[in-house]
C-alpha cells in the first residue's frame, strides 16, 4: 500500500529563460511519491532527470504545473524553509580538502543555526558521520580520504540537519562501479534506518532498480513510464523503455521450452498481447541491442525475422 503523497508533481515543465515552450527540457511530468520512500529517476543523458532534481530542490522555478511537499507547494516556501527540509547533493565535490570530516559536515548545520546552537551542532555532525559509517574518520582531512569515502561524507552533511527530503542528483558519478555498488548498498541502508524520503537521479538501470521503491523513467524530457521495480522490468510500456533498461529486462514468451531447444522461461511483458505490440513497435531495435540476455518471441515474429538477439536472428540459433 502506497504512504500519503510527500512529494506530487502535477504537469510540471520547465523551459530556459528567454525561450519558448518549444524549447521544453521537461514536459508535462505528473508523478506522486509516498512518505519514505525512495524514488529514482531513470534515463539516458540529456532525459531531464537533473532540471527535475533541481526544480523539487527549489534550485529552478518550474514553467508550469507544481511541485508539493507535504501540500504546500514548493514555490509557497522561503529559501531558509526549504534549506531545512530538503537536502540535496549534487554530482560533483568542491569541498576545501584541509577541512576535517566532522568540520565539513558541521557546515551544513548553518541554515539550522537555531536548532543546534552551542556545541549541539557539533555532536549532530558526529552522529550524521556514524550514520554513513565515517565515525572513525571524523577527525581526518578531507584531502586524505578516498573518493567514495568524500562521496559519504557529502551525505553525511546532507543529513546532518535532519531534513525531510534527500535530493541526489548522480552522487557517485565518477566513481568505478565496484565503489558504485558499494555506495549503493549503503545508501540503501541509510535510506532504510532514517526513513527519509528520497529521490535519486541516475542513467545506470541497476542503481535504478536495486535503491528504488518506485522508478521513474524519462526520456527526452517526458515521462516514459511510472511503477515498481518489479513493474517496469515485467510490463514496459514502450520500446523507449525496452531500449533503455538493456540487460536489466528479460522478454520471453509462450513458446514451449522444447520448441526453442531448451530456452526457458523468465519475466516477461505480462501477457503475450502486450509482448508483441511492444515488440512490434521495438522492430530493428533489439537487434543493435547486445545487453539483452534473451529475447523469445511468438512464432509469427520468428517467421517474420523481426527480433534478433545480439544481432543474431532468433530464426538461426
Amino acid at each position: 500500500t502506497r504512504q500519503t503523497a510527500a512529494l506530487d508533481l502535477r504537469d510540471v515543465g520547465y523551459w530556459p529563460s528567454g525561450r519558448s515552450p518549444a524549447d521544453a527540457l521537461v514536459s508535462a511530468i505528473s508523478f506522486s511519491v509516498g512518505a519514505g520512500e525512495c524514488v529514482t529517476l531513470v534515463g539516458p543523458n540529456g532525459a531531464g532527470k537533473t532540471t527535475l532534481v533541481r526544480m523539487i530542490a527549489g534550485l529552478a522555478s518550474p514553467g508550469t504545473g507544481t511541485i508539493m511537499i507535504d501540500g504546500k507547494s514548493i514555490s509557497a516556501m522561503s529559501f531558509a524553509e526549504r534549506a531545512r527540509r530538503i537536502a540535496y547533493v549534487g554530482q560533483s565535490d568542491e569541498a576545501d580538502g584541509r577541512l576535517s570530516v566532522a568540520d565539513y559536515v558541521a557546515l551544513g548545520l548553518l541554515p539550522h543555526a537555531r536548532l543546534f546552537a552551542g556545541g549541539t551542532g557539533r555532536d549532530e555532525a558526529r552522529r550524521a558521520c556514524e550514520t554513513v559509517g565515517l565515525g572513525d574518520l571524523a577527525e581526518r582531512r578531507l584531502d586524505q580520504l578516498s573518493g567514495g569515502e568524500r562521496r559519504r561524507v557529502e551525505i553525511a552533511r546532507a543529513l546532518a540537519g535532519r531534513p525531510s527530503f534527500m535530493l541526489l542528483d548522480e552522487p557517485f558519478g565518477a566513481l568505478d562501479a565496484r565503489v558504485r555498488k558499494e555506495l549503493r548498498q549503503g545508501l540503501r541502508e541509510i535510506h532504510d534506518t532514517t526513513g527519509l524520503t528520497t529521490v535519486f537521479v541516475t542513467h545506470d538501470q541497476d542503481e535504478a532498480m536495486e535503491l528504488a521503491d518506485l522508478v521513474v523513467v524519462m526520456s527526452m524530457g517526458r515521462l516514459e513510464q511510472v511503477g515498481t521495480p518489479d513493474e517496469v522490468q515485467d510490463t514496459p510500456v514502450s520500446a523507449t523503455v525496452l531500449r533503455f533498461l538493456g540487460d536489466s529486462i528479460e522478454v520471453v514468451s509462450g513458446v514451449d521450452d522444447d520448441e526453442r531447444g531448451g530456452a526457458s522461461r523468465g519475466h516477461g511483458l505480462g501477457n503475450t498481447g502486450r509482448e508483441l505490440a511492444v515488440l512490434d513497435e521495438a522492430e530493428g531495435l533489439l537487434g543493435s541491442c547486445h545487453a539483452v540476455r534473451r529475447v523469445v518471441v511468438e512464432g509469427p515474429h520468428l517467421a517474420q525475422g523481426q527480433v534478433h538477439l545480439g544481432g543474431q536472428n532468433e530464426n538461426e540459433q
